[in-house]
């Protein structure tokens, strides 16, 4: 399945390849909200592998709209959010997902 892709090629260290499998996935057709929220959870990090800091926040963000509570509790998430923190400019919106995350800000 492609959405297991993403996250294996995240870990192997492709995350052109991540992006790819990314893109052949509807995330309508997934068959849960949890679902949905970790492939953007996924694809979030895929974003931030690729250095897009923009599009990574917008996919937390859009993943947060589709599951908060998985969202929030995901530690995956939330160690990115912190990254996310601490390595760049931190936008109103990214730091709103941080504190409703429990992240330290």
């Amino acid at each position: 399945m492609q959405l297991h892709r993403i996250s294996a090629e995240n870990h192997a260290g492709d995350p052109q390849a991540a992006l790819a499998a990314a893109r052949t996935i509807s995330l309508k057709a997934l068959p849960s909200v949890e679902r949905r929220s970790r492939a953007l959870g996924d694809i979030a990090v895929t974003y931030d592998r690729l250095g897009r800091r923009s599009d990574c926040v917008r996919t937390l963000l859009a993943a947060e709209r589709c599951a908060p509570e998985e969202t929030h509790a995901r530690p995956a998430t939330k160690a990115l959010i912190s990254s996310l923190l601490v390595s760049g400019p931190t936008p109103m919106e990214l730091r709103g997902l941080a504190e409703r995350s429990g992240v330290v800000v």
